[in-house]
């Protein structure tokens, strides 16, 4: 354990600050509280959403334990020490039976939102609230820009930047290996999307973005990166999936789009290319493979999944072209 003096206080903030994502952050943060602090056990959750309770107003909260993807998120029991933290937006401090070691819970904010909670046990309760509280915000700050920076302002989806520095974790080599790995990387375009803000206007169509990013949110696990990287493109790189599960996961998405109501505008389609990340792929090639199966899609029918794979025979096929119904009157 090492001592918190000057040096350390700069080491610190300067470690949290160059973190480049909400991810990277979040596993230097729990690095520096474990490399400074006597703790004996640390945990991070993550709010991922509030589910209503069926006939009440309230609602059950969901977390899960970032840390360790391979928990399953879990509801938070009513009048616990975690749905206490949550309800005061404070720190929650307990002994563990008759030990000398004290839990703490700390609500972690971002734009005045609570989006974690930190959890450690430790012996020293003044180190707890005078040294880890104000890490806790300074954490929380950090991680507020990171996501603010990183995420579409019309979608809330991760935008293209984010894409552009988690891209590099396809790279094998570079990742650890209890941490999961993107194995797909899909690219999905809304078929004729101009002739929406050409018809109805801009506004309309940012209603039918808005709606189409929820049902992205929706549809896709919430371990796979959902990204808007321009215009009506759309990126999802998915983790830890075989290529007969990705291809069922990938075609629900575009069937369920084509069966959606979109507001104003009816009926829409998607066309989608995708591509298997191998070892030996850099985020261009990966990117290249997936697009030119997207342009397949798009230059033969459209509203249907093409896997890079398998485009080299479909390219010596006769293009089939589906009948399809742009939008509603």
């Amino acid at each position: 354990m090492k001592r918190i003096d000057k040096n350390a206080i700069f080491d610190i903030f300067e470690r949290i600050t160059k973190s480049d994502t909400a991810e990277n952050l979040k596993k230097i943060f729990s690095e520096i509280i474990i490399e400074y602090f006597d703790v004996s056990n640390l945990l991070l959750f993550e709010v991922i959403e509030e589910r209503s309770v069926t006939n009440s107003r309230s609602f059950d909260t969901v977390l899960v334990d970032v840390l360790n993807h391979e928990k399953p998120p879990f509801i938070i029991k009513k009048d616990s020490p975690l749905d206490n933290c949550l309800k005061k937006n404070d720190v929650v401090h307990g002994k563990i039976n008759s030990t000398s070691i004290n839990d703490f819970l700390y609500p972690i904010q971002e734009s005045y939102v609570i989006t974690h909670i930190l959890k450690i046990s430790i012996r020293e309760e003044k180190k707890a609230l005078e040294d880890i509280k104000p890490l806790v915000k300074i954490f929380g700050n950090q991680l507020s820009i990171l996501h603010e920076r990183d995420k579409d302002g019309l979608t809330g989806l991760y935008n293209r930047n984010y894409y552009n520095k988690v891209s590099l974790l396809i790279n094998y080599s570079d990742i650890e290996e209890n941490v999961k790995k993107y194995t797909h990387l899909a690219i999905i375009d809304i078929d004729f999307f101009k002739k929406v803000n050409d018809v109805y206007g801009h506004l309309i169509g940012d209603e039918v973005l808005i709606n189409f990013a929820s049902l992205i949110k929706t549809l896709f696990r919430r371990e796979d990166s959902k990204i808007r990287y321009g215009g009506e493109e759309f990126c999802i790189l998915l983790k830890e999936i075989g290529n007969d599960e990705a291809y069922d996961v990938i075609e629900r998405f575009r069937s369920a789009v084509e069966t959606h109501k979109f507001p104003r505008i009816g009926h829409m389609t998607v066309s989608i290319g995708y591509s298997e990340i191998l070892k030996v792929d850099d985020p261009f090639s990966v990117y290249d493979k997936a697009d030119k199966a997207l342009y397949y899609a798009k230059d033969n029918g459209r509203n249907q999944v093409i896997n890079s794979v398998a485009l080299k025979v479909l390219e010596k096929k006769e293009p089939v072209v589906r009948d399809i119904t742009l939008w509603e009157d």
